[in-house]
């Protein structure tokens, strides 16, 4: 007996469809936006979390993550590239510095 997901379906409009499609052939747009675009597509589709791992050489926990963001928060938010906690930018520094005069 195969393996049956408890997880909801991916349903996408047809304009969610399209800005997913462009991220994920986007050459000029983060990779990390391209890839989530794809783990979505093909979750959409139809495939399993470790298909969707194994053809796009990534981690489980990386799709499941992807996945369940689009489940709670919506496509576009999943989608999207979050903030880091990266260094700030110089505009930045200089902004803080001023501040702290």
């Amino acid at each position: 007996m195969p393996f049956v997901s408890s997880r909801a379906r991916l349903k996408l409009s047809n304009q969610e469809m399209e800005m997913l499609t462009a991220l994920a052939q986007s050459r000029s747009k983060p990779a990390g936006g391209a890839q989530r675009a794809s783990i979505l597509l093909r979750y959409h589709a139809g495939e399993t979390v470790s298909e969707i791992a194994r053809s796009l050489a990534t981690n489980g926990p990386r799709v499941e993550r992807c996945v369940s963001e689009a489940l709670d928060l919506g496509v576009a938010q999943a989608s999207a590239d979050l903030p880091g906690c990266g260094r700030l930018s110089i505009v930045e520094q200089c902004y803080v510095i001023e501040e702290s005069l």
